[in-house]
């Protein structure tokens, strides 16, 4: 089933594709098993894909990005083999967009990606990734501005030339 809904990623219809990353997202939400089977199964490639490439603040994206954070979330955490190439989508979606509900669940995104590893840090040093973090740190939404101080606070735990 999970490879017919990785086939429908593909559609021409908008609605279809928003409606299988919906599912797709609450499958990855499940558990830690079921996230690792999206995982691996290369949803997140695709999704990361279609969420660089959707029209800032629609709910098309919104979905998408509340998707890719269901993949990068739990315990234990994913492979990071299998969630590293999201980075780039997630950083150019928080750079463009002002809805609020997408920047928290980009920024609960990068909070889970930079728990822990070290060499998991240096994707993260991108100049325009942590500018905005900064920024939103500062944010009113407490649900935005908390990734974003968890996702600074674990860069300021790497080694010395990452801090």
């Amino acid at each position: 089933m999970l490879q017919h809904f990785i086939q429908l990623l593909q559609s021409p219809h908008i609605e279809v594709v928003e409606q299988v990353i919906w599912g797709i997202g609450n499958i990855a939400g499940d558990s830690p098993m079921t996230r690792d089977s999206v995982l691996n199964s290369g949803a997140l490639e695709r999704i990361a894909a279609v969420l660089e490439t959707a029209t800032p603040g629609t709910s098309f994206m919104r979905n998408a990005s509340w998707a890719v954070s269901n993949m990068c979330r739990g315990r234990p955490q994913p492979a990071y083999n299998l969630v590293r190439g999201a980075i780039p989508c997630l950083i150019k979606v928080l750079c463009e967009n002002d809805k609020e509900n997408i920047i928290t669940d980009i920024c609960w995104a990068l909070s889970y990606l930079s728990d822990s590893a070290q060499q998991r840090l240096s994707d993260l040093l991108k100049p325009n990734l942590i500018m905005r973090l900064i920024q939103l740190m500062r944010h009113e939404n407490c649900a935005i501005a908390i990734p974003c101080l968890r996702t600074i606070g674990n860069i300021v735990t790497g080694d010395d030339s990452q801090t």
